[in-house]
């Protein structure tokens, strides 16, 4: 007769993993200023006319670069704000996941 071994396998426990909320947030903060700055700098440096007149001579369409990056750093503003908000409301988020295979 056959013995059957009792097998043991020891699995260290899964560790959780704080996802990075108030991080995204402040970064996003970063962002948005960053993005606001360069499309003032752009226009400040460039010295470009603010005429949006397409039929003119002095009408430039590099004008259109610094809104481009003002939109972009819109957007960043109201994603940051969404994220603080989630954070206020929710705290951070944690991840327990185990091992894939056993």
């Amino acid at each position: 007769m056959g013995r059957t071994r009792n097998r043991r396998t020891t699995m260290q426990a899964p560790a959780p993993v704080v996802d990075a909320n108030a991080a995204n947030a402040s970064s996003g903060y970063f962002l948005a200023g960053g993005m606001g700055l360069i499309g003032i700098l752009i226009v400040w440096y460039f010295e470009l006319p603010l005429n949006f007149d397409v039929t003119d001579r002095e009408f430039n369409p590099l004008i259109f670069v610094p809104a481009v990056f003002i939109l972009i750093g819109f957007y960043s503003l109201l994603k940051a704000v969404r994220d603080t908000w989630r954070v206020r409301k929710f705290g951070a988020t944690t991840l327990v996941a185990g091992p894939a295979m056993a």
